[in-house]
């Protein structure tokens, strides 16, 4: 919103409910029962999923429709507008995973400290995260190699993964090694100090 001059948006994007609805949770003892428990910050919703999916091997279906809901309404007018992606920036959201005989108890908790909550999908065992486009389509969420672009120097970069990237990792682990080198020679000068 302030990158891109949506100033009067700003406003909405300044929310708390996660955090409120996290305390529900905590305070009504629902913590222990959930199987899965994430803010939804960078990287969006298509990092988080993946990531909960490639750790514990289920799968992970959302659906598109109902994602959009998730989003406050002029937040997601200003993505559209711009042409961000929001499964790709953060939401300030809580994203759950719980067991299907909590759902109403979780669901009262949280809509009780005043806070929207929405079924977005469901676990499998299909191994992957999906979104169920609104056109029937079905995508695997997989990270980009950033968050979406939302400023104009990010979406001049790009979200793709540069094609020297690997060469890029090779020197960053380079600069790691040499500095673990550096590290361990100035601690063995420290202990031969007698």
């Amino acid at each position: 919103a302030l990158y891109n001059g949506f100033f009067d948006v700003v406003w909405d994007t300044l929310d708390i409910s996660f955090i409120k609805a996290s305390n529900a949770l905590f305070n009504n003892d629902l913590i222990k029962d959930i199987h899965a428990m994430t803010d939804v910050t960078n990287g969006g919703l298509r990092g988080d999923a993946h990531e909960i999916s490639s750790v514990t091997g289920v799968g992970l279906e959302f659906y598109q429709d109902k994602l959009r809901k998730t989003v406050a309404p002029n937040v997601l007018k200003m993505l559209d507008t711009l042409n961000i992606d929001p499964l790709g920036v953060s939401t300030d959201s809580l994203m759950l995973i719980v067991p299907p005989e909590i759902v109403y108890d979780v669901t009262n908790v949280i809509q009780s400290a005043g806070v929207n909550i929405f079924e977005i999908g469901k676990v499998d065992n299909k191994k992957t995260p999906r979104l169920i486009k609104e056109d029937g389509n079905v995508d695997i969420l997989e990270p980009l190699f950033r968050e979406a672009a939302y400023t104009k120097i990010k979406k001049l970069r790009g979200e793709n993964t540069p094609e020297d990237f690997e060469i890029m990792k090779e020197k960053v682990q380079k600069a790691a090694n040499n500095s673990i080198k550096k590290k361990e020679k100035v601690i063995d000068y420290i202990n031969n100090q007698k």
